[in-house]
């Protein structure tokens, strides 16, 4: 490493984006600002930094959430101070939740102009609360500090930040004035003569190993005496990283058992030779044919999106439930799980895999499946209802194009109307707090980590929340967004208040009468509004085939919505 910087600010600057490079950091996401020109920079100059600038600090935390949720490796965030940091702050929420490493670089100003009136200076110590697993207040740099005391705090927070559960950590950077580089360079050999030997590698400063759970083997055996030799049901939710992915599959296909696949767990239409309940959400009969009380039930992952299936097991409370967890958090909302295991899922599938010997007898829903595609296909093949669209996609997305959807009513659609014989591409969510902020971003950085297209489905609401976040599809690959527009909150008519509020459609239908020709426009991002399910088929093949942005709005009324809901789980319900 050269040992020669333009002032004592650059030359700590490059120390840190150098370690967090060695300690796994690809990827920097760079909100523009005076305080943080050091950070800045150095990310600049180093080779082994990728860099990415976003205006917006609140889209530019969501994007950097997707690029982690894409990538399974750390994102640095990089802001000025003030408010700036402050923007982060639901994507924070969003990681936490999520568990996905986050690390997050705030520029502050230095102590003498804390408390003072100082212009642009907020409190950034622990800005983040809870939400943040580590927080680390860096002093000024100074001759006067050992460098290697930078370094290491840098190692620890990373060690923190990687450590399962993987989370967000936050780095304050105080710097004092001049920011811009000095106009000749200093040599700093003596005060750096600590860190020799590790210039000349590209190892981080101290060791950097992070921890994952081992599960407890006696809550292991514990939980296949219950299990064993019982036919049971196995459900497979929000599952993060493809070897917890493949560990589940690898477990599914030892058990035989029916088998609910949630859309997030990455494992729709990949269990083509295990029993999986079709439309689990939709034809909640089949599900509880096969639940009783002494049915044991294996849980996997995180919660799934059907809270249909959840009030299903509130309601029965299997004698036997056991909930595999990858930390220990509290994981079980409706109170069910009678034992828990905590540790890392592949390890926890391979114990069971040894311990269970499966006696489930060969369970096929292959024909109730049949049945159900056939009354969807009648139901739903006329008319440009949001089922419809939702299904047509899951059937014509192919592997060369990834998936994001949003929060509220899309992801359910898709989780009810996706087939299930059919293997997925990488599907994303922000499901951790499920807001509806920042999805268009998440989506933008989503598809960049995997450097393919993407088709995002999201609603209107969702659509105006992020619109500044259009921007960032200009360098992202081709995304395609389908905006489902029926006017306001269309979740809202699916709950009781939609029935016995007078007040209903000012406070939560929240109709805002406007279309989005016009933001497509102004982000030169081609726009397509068909009027009929056979034109959107074909503008849909047309926007994923081709190399620009792409908005497809699709115009729908919320209350035709619901009423089509209700028909299709009355019709599915009544079949034989």
């Amino acid at each position: 490493m050269n040992f020669r910087a333009r002032g004592i600010n650059a030359l700590w600057a490059t120390l840190l984006v150098d370690e967090l490079t060695r300690c796994g950091v690809r990827d920097f996401v760079i909100s523009p600002g005076s305080r943080s020109t050091p950070l800045t920079l150095a990310v600049a100059h180093n080779k082994r930094a990728r860099s990415r600038v976003h205006y917006d600090e609140r889209g530019a935390a969501f994007y950097a959430l997707g690029l982690t949720r894409a990538t399974e490796r750390p994102t640095a965030l990089i802001c000025t101070s003030g408010t700036a940091g402050a923007n982060y702050y639901p994507a924070i929420v969003e990681a936490y939740m999520s568990r996905l490493p986050l690390i997050v670089l705030t520029a502050d100003r230095p102590p003498e102009l804390q408390n003072c009136g100082a212009n642009q200076t907020i409190d950034q110590r622990n800005l983040y609360g809870n939400h943040a697993k580590k927080f680390v207040n860096l002093d000024c740099p100074s001759l006067e500090t050992d460098p290697a005391v930078l370094l290491k705090s840098i190692d620890s927070i990373m060690q923190k930040g990687l450590s399962s559960p993987a989370g967000p950590v936050h780095l304050n950077c105080m710097f004092r004035e001049p920011l811009a580089p000095t106009e000749d360079e200093v040599d700093y050999s003596d005060h750096l003569s600590p860190l020799r030997e590790w210039s000349d590698t590209r190892e981080s400063f101290s060791s950097i190993q992070p921890t994952s759970l081992a599960p407890d083997n006696s809550e292991v055996n514990r939980a296949v005496s219950a299990i064993d030799k019982k036919p049971g049901l196995l459900i497979l939710g929000r599952l993060h990283t493809e070897k917890s992915r493949s560990a589940a599959l690898r477990l599914a296909r030892h058990l035989q058992w029916p088998t609910i696949v949630d859309l997030l767990s990455g494992l729709r239409g990949a269990l083509d030779d295990v029993p999986v309940l079709p439309y689990h959400n939709l034809d909640i009969k089949s599900v509880e044919s096969i639940l009783n009380t002494s049915t044991p039930v294996l849980y996997l992952g995180e919660q799934i999106i059907s809270k249909r299936v959840q009030l299903l097991f509130e309601r029965i409370r299997p004698e036997v439930f056991v909930r595999v967890v990858e930390y220990p958090y509290a994981t079980d909302p409706g109170q069910l799980a009678t034992r828990q295991i905590v540790g890392d899922i592949e390890l926890v599938c391979d114990e069971l895999i040894r311990g269970i010997n499966s006696t489930s007898p060969i369970t096929t829903f292959s024909e109730r499946a049949k049945k159900i595609d056939k009354l969807l296909e009648k139901e739903l093949s006329d008319g440009l209802s949001e089922p419809a669209v939702t299904r047509l996609i899951g059937n014509i997305i192919g592997e060369e194009s990834n998936l994001f959807v949003g929060n509220s009513l899309p992801i359910r659609e898709c989780d009810s109307f996706f087939a299930f014989d059919k293997d997925l591409p990488a599907v994303g969510c922000n499901r951790g707090a499920s807001g509806i902020d920042g999805t268009i971003a998440s989506a933008a950085g989503f598809a960049s980590g995997h450097m393919r297209p993407l088709t995002l489905i999201l609603g209107d609401l969702t659509f105006l929340h992020d619109l500044s976040s259009l921007a960032l599809l200009k360098n992202a690959p081709p995304i395609t967004i389908i905006v489902f527009n029926n006017d306001g909150g269309g979740i809202f008519s699916f709950l009781p208040i939609s029935e016995r509020s007078e007040h209903f459609e000012k406070f939560f239908g929240t109709p805002h009468g406007l279309s989005f020709e016009h933001a497509a426009a102004m982000f030169s991002i081609v726009y397509h509004c068909p009027q009929s399910l056979s034109q959107f088929e074909n503008t849909y093949k047309t926007a994923v085939a081709g190399v620009r942005p792409s908005v497809i709005e699709i115009k729908t009324n919320r209350t035709t919505n619901h009423e089509l809901h209700q028909q299709l789980l009355s019709k599915i319900a009544e079949l034989r």
